[in-house]
């Protein structure tokens, strides 16, 4: 890992711990032992650090796209992947969810990317949804419910990690798994049969994960 990895790295972990906003490059520079002006060297001030961080971020999210629905055996489990993989990236980047209004309205640059993504993100979602309809586990359902259903799918995901830390939990693996049986149970009702069997399946097997906890 050379220094600028080392800086990205060390203050994402502060941030995540006290918050961007009570930590300043000297803190950063200090907790790295070596200078401010070798920090400045890399980044010009904290709002760059900071974007760079979201730009690993979308990296690691755009990972998660790779993950393809394919047979219908496959697809819940897959789903499931899917939604994991996404709570890990939040709770790896867990300031920039939970600071993410404050964030955009200081830095422009950081508002106009989390917009591209955000709709991209959605894209992505209208996309898994119709491959849930074309092997049959979603039914067919209107623009309207499917807007809604991406659309609360979104929230849940982006928000959980920061109404965990409202809660005074952690978003560890036995959280994680809460929060995707809270995505299987909004889903239900788009189901088809086929689709509620295997949900019925995988819930089960996350709920006796949940409880070797």
């Amino acid at each position: 890992m050379d220094i600028k990895e080392k800086i990205l790295d060390t203050s994402r972990k502060l941030f995540n711990k006290h918050g961007s906003n009570k930590i300043t490059t000297n803190h950063i520079a200090k907790k790295l032992s070596i200078s401010p002006g070798n920090l400045y060297y890399h980044f010009s001030n904290k709002e760059e650090i900071i974007f760079q961080l979201g730009e690993q971020m979308i990296v690691e999210l755009y990972e998660i796209t790779n993950i393809k629905l394919t047979e219908i055996e496959f697809s819940i489990e897959e789903l499931v992947l899917i939604f994991r993989k996404k709570f890990q990236v939040q709770n790896k980047y867990s300031f920039l969810f939970a600071e993410i209004i404050i964030i955009i309205n200081n830095d422009f640059n950081f508002e106009k990317r989390f917009k591209q993504v955000r709709i991209e993100w959605l894209n992505y979602f209208k996309s898994v949804i119709n491959d849930l309809k074309r092997i049959k586990i979603i039914k067919n359902i209107n623009e309207v419910e499917e807007n809604t259903l991406i659309e609360v799918l979104w929230m849940i995901q982006n928000l959980w990690g920061t109404y965990s830390k409202i809660e005074g939990k952690r978003l560890d693996r036995n959280r994680i798994n809460e929060g995707i049986l809270l995505l299987m149970n909004i889903s239900t009702p788009y189901l088809t049969q086929i689709g509620k069997v295997l949900k019925n399946k995988i819930y089960r097997a996350i709920i006796e994960d949940i409880d070797e906890k």
